[in-house]
């Protein structure tokens, strides 16, 4: 919905002795059924978190099953963020098609739990998150100062989508505000809605010049300069 982001080349190489192939295409069909039916692998780990994606990994799941491959599939959220009937709908699917299902919550709610024992035979899998670590393989820089001498930032990175809640949090600046006049909010995401709303809340407020916004993509080496930057995330 933000549109497609430019190319980004500052993403670290892949790690040493690891060979990555990038062949899947969301839009070609006939690559997915092609991958499905002669990937060479002993074992097939799926990472799931967007319901666009969902098409891809019926296909391949089902044919890597079919093949008798086992599958492990990792599900990032349990519950879609704006579409929850279908995202629910896809997410059962893909267990149906699983051996294994890992998720990062260690006590998921009971009804997850149950699906996944119906489905494969035994409990969710908990893994922890990993470390974004990418970020700081990266060049560390950013090319324009973000904060003055002395402020505080409060950083909202990521996407800005209405499940975020970045209405709020300028309600909530306003405590801050008072309480901490040297202060600066940092919001930093490209928009998957329309920015008018928010632009209005800010207008409206009498800190607005204390808000900093980069309502764009950033490149891999500037991410940890945002968050360097800033006291609160």
């Amino acid at each position: 919905p933000g549109g497609s982001p430019p190319t980004d080349d500052t993403f670290p190489p892949d790690p040493a002795g690891i060979t990555v192939d990038r062949v899947l295409r969301w839009y070609h069909p006939l690559g997915w059924i092609y991958r499905g039916l002669t990937t060479p692998a002993d074992i097939v780990h799926v990472q799931f978190w967007s319901l666009p994606i969902a098409p891809v990994w019926w296909v391949l799941l089902l044919l890597f099953r079919l093949r008798g491959i086992p599958v492990v599939t990792t599900i990032h959220n349990i519950a879609g963020h704006e579409s929850k009937r279908s995202f629910h709908f896809a997410t059962r699917r893909l267990i149906a098609l699983s051996n294994v299902v890992i998720t990062h919550l260690a006590e998921p709610p009971q009804e997850f739990a149950s699906l996944v024992r119906r489905w494969t035979g035994r409990d969710p899998v908990y893994v922890p998150h990993g470390l974004l670590d990418l970020y700081r393989q990266s060049p560390h820089k950013i090319d324009h100062p973000i904060l003055a001498y002395g402020e505080r930032g409060i950083l909202f990175f990521g996407a800005i989508r209405p499940y975020k809640g970045l209405d709020i949090l300028l309600e909530a600046f306003d405590i801050v505000q008072r309480q901490i006049p040297d202060a600066r909010l940092v919001i930093v995401g490209r928009p998957w809605e329309a920015w008018d709303r928010y632009a209005h809340l800010i207008e409206a407020k009498p800190w607005r010049d204390r808000v900093v916004t980069r309502l764009d993509y950033v490149p891999t080496n500037e991410v940890a300069g945002y968050f360097d930057s800033c006291e609160l995330v």
